[in-house]
């Protein structure tokens, strides 16, 4: 069964997908409530884009309603682990994203909100490092060693998947364009993570690579 409880480490919207849906995966607890998360988010996006103190109030309002929803979907499909709810379940969260992106463009100025749509390597990084630390119970050398390698894989699986200008890709080219680049980030994680800790980052990969997908093409 998937545990539901809310993980403190997240930032934007993007990030509490990729997060819930791992540690949904990784049927892992970590007790925090709402607000606690809603507030690390606001935390993170008021030092990253200098947030007002009329934005805060407004932007806490919304992580909070984007917070609490994701945890009733996460209950909605704790008792089905099959694909076919990852998948709805995957659907559902991004739903929520576009949600909390969109209100969260109604309270930025023009040139906030650009950059918080920037720098998606970056974000997609620390995002991996911030499921793993939790989904595999990294020590603190292992943190900074997986924030590395995350750092400067990310970039360079983001060029492989994303298709040139004015071209789509399906689902299964953007996995199949991205798959050297992951497998050589994998050889790198071998070199830090234990032989459990890498069965067990095998074991959510699913969840991870479909939350993936969708953080690429969504807004």
């Amino acid at each position: 069964m998937r545990k539901t409880l809310f993980p403190v480490m997240a930032i934007g919207a993007a990030s509490l997908l990729t997060l819930t849906a791992s540690l949904v995966a990784a049927q892992t607890t970590v007790p925090a409530s709402v607000t606690e998360t809603a507030k690390y988010v606001t935390d993170r996006l008021t030092t990253e884009l200098k947030l007002t103190p009329e934005q805060i109030p407004k932007v806490q309002a919304i992580n909070e309603k984007s917070t609490a929803e994701l945890e009733k979907m996460i209950e909605k499909f704790a008792a089905d682990t099959t694909a076919a709810s990852d998948a709805a379940l995957v659907q559902a969260l991004v739903q929520t994203s576009h949600s909390n992106t969109a209100q969260l463009k109604t309270v930025l100025t023009p040139e906030q909100f650009a950059m918080h749509q920037r720098n998606r390597a970056d974000r997609l990084a620390l995002n991996q490092t911030e499921i793993m630390t939790y989904t595999l119970d990294l020590s603190r050398s292992q943190i900074l060693a997986v924030e590395r390698i995350n750092s400067q894989s990310a970039p360079r699986i983001l060029a492989a998947v994303e298709a040139p200008a004015g071209t789509t890709r399906t689902r299964e080219q953007m996995l199949e364009a991205g798959r050297p680049a992951m497998d050589a980030r994998d050889k790198e994680l071998e070199k830090v993570l234990t032989a459990a800790q890498m069965n067990q980052l095998k074991a959510n990969r699913r969840a991870l690579r479909d939350l993936f997908l969708k953080q690429l093409t969504s807004p």
